[in-house]
């Protein structure tokens, strides 16, 4: 039995776009990671507490939105995925 490739294409719009999201996404959970830091250093433990926990959410729901995206793509395009840990 012989394997076939599935050809894919990607939009270089929404490539670039999905990484100019991820990027935006990134450096505001750095900076709220910097502040709860900060405020940690300060002596500020509940305004660190709330950074922290700011910072968690973003990237909790980021995290489901980015799989929702790979599995929609993964459907559209037949490619297969590794398991997530």
């Amino acid at each position: 039995m012989t394997e076939t490739a599935t050809e894919t294409t990607v939009c270089p719009i929404d490539a670039y776009e999905n990484a100019t999201q991820a990027r935006d996404i990134l450096n505001w959970v750095e900076a709220i990671s910097w502040a709860a830091s900060k405020a940690l250093k300060n002596g500020d433990t509940t305004r660190a507490q709330h950074f922290a926990g700011l910072g968690q959410y973003l990237a909790h729901a980021w995290s489901g939105h980015f799989e929702y995206e790979a599995d929609s793509l993964s459907s559209k395009h037949g490619i297969k995925r590794a398991p997530t840990a």
